[in-house]
């Protein structure tokens, strides 16, 4: 039916499936026709915007330390503010350093929905065997025992009654034997059996009485038109073998999407923290600047300039409380998608980064890129299965077109004596034989119904087939928009670090100017908090760059269906059993 190479890609192998292999590989030339041409591998490649600043090592290092990723190494987190049981300060408990590996590893762990979805192979699997075992022998036992004691009509001749008015017996039967359907679509039985019979009727005799009749019987059923042949009696075998396949596909699924949305967890705890760091020091530089135009109230300063400054630490101070919001519910949906026993989502542990984005440019070809989501993508396999599904089915549609033609035959040699032992004895010597031998015809006038189902059967099949080629097309879609979203984000990088340190260097040149004024006025203040602004603005959007190019690489190799191999995953399926 559908030959799977371990958890890869499957090919439709139904017998007559040569067409539709065919057509398949014709779409996916079609898909692969572009990136065909340039098959090489190449990596990202960015213009290096940093060297038209012009700025010599010593200021880019100065630069760096007042404010972008590095800026930041080495302080402590400190205080975010007081958690749901109003802990805070000294009494807050300690953030909790974690790695990538570790939460991507606990996840695969714990995750509850990953879980869930390993259980599946599982279940699929009972189904096989529940429907192989359609197939097994059966064993069967018949008893019952029947008592007569009834009057009956006595025939008079010549005014003399002939025979007795009444008629009493007693007779015990049973049967035991073994059954086994066929995968041809027959059915095979063997059985034996014995009947005593005791007459007791009055003025009436028998010889034997009491009586033992043995019998051993064999008997075979075969259907020659409808329900014949191993692609009606296997099919649901066959289908439930798919749907174990397709339940490893879901499963393979649920360990990408684990993996991916545990990455993207931890990237945006990595820009939630040093967005908070951002904002916290932009609160502070504020506060800075502040209470020196307060001390200019005084001097030269107009309250409505002191009004303004007040405004922007107030607002800065809004957004840090906002941060430290993100930074607790970035926490919070790592641990929900961790579900660590160690951290339960009800805590009040903050989960903070220990590895930061990098900006390693990606090697990739375009061509193999499509190529292995191809071959690769759950998706893309659940969907060929789905279309050997409807290919089996219509067989069987096909089949149930045709008339009820039923071929069956039975043996029953039979011995009777008054000696149970005896009347089996006499089964040997085979003098007693019947022989039945039958044909059962039957077809619909119009055969409306069946015909009905065929047709539904061929527009399910051509469904599939349809949606099969819409998930192809929408992998190569998302394998395009995953690179094209790779390629962005690392110029990303690379233009707002430009302008992070062009706003560094504008805040620094103001600084520089302030150690040589006497006097400072409040323009001069109002123009370095918004020079301050401007560098934590430029810091966020750098730190947002950094986090979304290592999401949008994790997001290609979900793409590909290469996550779980790019982290050293294997699937491992549970066995119906444990």
């Amino acid at each position: 039916m559908v030959a799977c190479a371990g958890l890869g890609a499957c090919t439709p192998t139904f017998p007559d499936a040569e067409p539709l292999r065919i057509s398949i590989r014709s779409d996916a030339e079609r898909s692969l026709a572009d990136a065909s041409t340039m098959p090489d591998r190449r990596t990202l490649a960015r213009e290096n915007r940093i060297d038209d600043l012009e700025f010599s090592e010593d200021r880019l290092r100065e630069l760096n330390m007042m404010g972008g990723p590095t800026a930041y190494e080495g302080e402590a987190l400190g205080s975010i503010g007081p958690d749901l049981l109003g802990r805070d300060g000294d009494d807050a408990v300690p953030p909790l350093s974690v790695s990538l590996q570790h939460v991507v590893t606990r996840a695969l762990e714990h995750n509850l929905a990953l879980q869930s979805a390993r259980l599946s192979p599982a279940i699929a699997q009972a189904d096989v065997v529940a429907a192989d075992a359609a197939f097994d022998w059966v064993f069967f036992a018949d008893f019952s025992w029947n008592g007569v004691d009834e009057p009956s009509r006595v025939p008079v001749f010549n005014g003399v009654p002939v025979g007795v008015g009444a008629s009493q017996s007693q007779a015990v039967q049973y049967a035991t034997g073994l059954r086994k359907p066929l995968t041809t679509g027959g059915q095979f039985t063997i059985s034996q059996g014995q009947t005593y019979f005791d007459d007791s009727t009055p003025g009436a005799a028998f010889a034997p009485d009491p009586s033992n009749l043995a019998n051993l019987t064999v008997g075979y059923s075969q259907p020659l038109l409808r329900n014949f042949g191993s692609d009606v009696a296997l099919s649901q075998v066959r289908i439930s073998r798919n749907a174990e396949r397709s339940a490893i596909q879901r499963t393979r699924q649920a360990v990408i999407d684990t993996i991916t949305e545990t990455e993207r967890a931890y990237w945006d705890l990595v820009n939630a923290e040093m967005s908070y760091r951002i904002l916290r020091r932009s609160l502070e530089r504020g506060t800075e600047t502040r209470d020196v135009l307060k001390a200019r109230l005084r001097v030269d300063a107009r309250p409505s300039e002191y009004s303004d400054a007040q405004a922007t630490v107030e607002r800065r101070r809004s957004d840090l409380i906002r941060a430290s919001n993100t930074l607790r519910r970035a926490s919070d949906r790592l641990k929900l998608l961790m579900n660590d026993p160690d951290l339960p989502i009800g805590s009040e542990v903050v989960l903070v980064p220990s590895d930061m984005p990098v900006e390693e440019p990606l090697t990739f070809s375009l061509f193999d890129a499509l190529d292995t989501a191809l071959r690769m993508r759950p998706d893309l396999a659940q969907a060929l299965l789905a279309i050997d599904d409807a290919s089996i089915r219509q067989l069987v549609a096909k089949n149930q077109t045709l008339p009820r033609l039923d071929f069956s035959i039975q043996a029953v040699a039979q011995g009777l004596d008054r000696d149970i032992s005896e009347a089996y004895d006499r089964i040997g010597e085979g003098d007693f034989i019947n022989w039945v031998v039958g044909l059962n015809f039957e077809q619909a006038l119009g055969n409306r119904f069946a015909e009905a189902g065929m047709r539904r059967a061929q527009l399910q099949r051509m469904q599939s087939v349809i949606d099969y080629q819409s998930v192809r097309e929408s992998a190569v879609d998302q394998v395009v928009a995953s690179l094209r979203s790779v390629q962005e984000q690392y110029q990303l990088i690379e233009q707002t670090r430009v302008e992070r340190v062009a706003a560094a260097e504008n805040l620094r040149t103001l600084l520089a100017l302030e150690r040589t004024i006497a006097d400072l006025d409040a323009n001069f203040l109002n123009l370095k908090l918004t020079r301050q602004d401007n560098l934590a603005r430029a810091e966020l959007s750098e730190i947002r760059a950094l986090a979304d190019y290592n999401l949008a690489v994790a997001e290609f190799y979900r793409a590909t269906g290469e996550a779980a191999a790019r982290n050293r995953v294997d699937v491992i399926v549970p066995d119906a059993g444990e």
